[in-house]
């Protein structure tokens, strides 16, 4: 990663690096990209089965893959993007990881910058979102 690319995020430095921190940081940047193409055809490969989304606008739950899939295709009428700034913090222990920070979410209502916290855990060879907050 170039580290004067603006469009590729990095995790902030943490004494101790590892593989599986920079493969959630390399998974989140990639989940944000799948996201901000708006095709609901897509994100369910990035869901855990026990998917919780905390929506931004409301801050209810909405609970399980098929609902959160189901969630996602109404938003992506409104054609959003979520486009993280620099630095995000990443954590990993064992098989659960968390990435956070603050993000600009730009959609058909406007634009405004929010805070984010993802929890994703390690399934069957790879990282999967578990929990989505946004305020």
């Amino acid at each position: 990663m170039a580290k004067d690319d603006p469009s590729i995020l990095e995790a902030v430095e943490h004494p101790v690096a590892n593989k599986a921190t920079d493969a959630l940081t390399a998974r989140f940047n990639d989940a944000c990209a799948i996201f901000n193409t708006n095709s609901d055809s897509t994100i369910g490969g990035w869901l855990d089965e026990n998917v919780t989304v905390f929506s931004v606008s409301s801050n209810r739950p909405i609970t399980g893959k098929t609902a959160v899939e189901n969630y996602f295709q109404q938003q992506f009428a409104d054609c959003p993007q979520f486009n993280p700034l620099s630095p995000i913090i990443v954590t990993q222990n064992g098989t659960t990881g968390t990435v956070e920070g603050s993000a600009r979410w730009i959609d058909s209502n406007g634009a405004e910058t929010i805070s984010f916290v993802f929890k994703f855990v390690f399934v069957k060879g790879q990282w999967l979102i578990l929990n989505l907050w946004g305020s």
